[in-house]
């Protein structure tokens, strides 16, 4: 009888911990600076992996992605810009047009330190706009210098978001909600 207590009891963990993995939370391990101070090197992290089956990603959310370049790689970036937006970056300021802002806003990115640049890239030239179709986004991290990203390799499809990243657990120093940004 005890055996079988204890099998049970393994059974059903081991059930919840696939449902919870599966469907939930996923963990995720930073790898680089590219969040930089947001999010460490080597912190881990939980990702809500329901978040937008009921809300579509927002601007300022932090998300966690499938590599455009391999699949089997996992990145973490912040949503610059939505799908039908124009996005414009020069002289290190990012101007973002939609039907709310025809003639664009210059974005707030508090959340970046005072030193970063965020330079163009192959994809998001200086001075040059760039239509974002439907079901795209445009992401970048918060150490633009260190960071591969968008402006390299262009929007990023819907179904390449995993989900957004929602709790830091380690180091227990660091320990906390992952901070989003809203904008005005």
């Amino acid at each position: 009888m005890f055996i079988l207590d204890i099998t049970q009891t393994f059974i059903v963990a081991f059930a919840f911990f696939l449902v919870i993995y599966g469907f939930i939370v996923q963990p995720h391990k930073v790898s680089g600076e590219s969040m930089m101070s947001t999010l460490k090197n080597n912190e881990l992290i939980l990702t809500n992996k329901i978040v937008y089956r009921t809300h579509d990603p927002e601007r300022g959310d932090v998300i966690t992605f499938k590599s455009p370049d391999d699949p089997k790689k996992d990145f973490i970036k912040r949503i610059i810009a939505l799908p039908k937006e124009r996005i414009e970056l020069s002289n290190n300021k990012i101007k973002i047009y939609n039907k709310q802002y025809p003639d664009g806003f210059i974005l707030d990115e508090t959340y970046l330190d005072t030193f970063q640049v965020s330079d163009p890239g192959e994809i998001l030239r200086d001075g040059v706009a760039l239509d974002i179709p439907e079901n795209e986004y445009i992401v970048m991290g918060d150490n633009r210098r260190n960071s591969f990203d968008s402006r390299a390799w262009g929007p990023l499809k819907k179904d390449a978001i995993i989900g957004k990243a929602w709790f830091v657990y380690w180091p227990i120093n660091r320990m906390g909600f992952s901070p989003d940004h809203e904008f005005k």
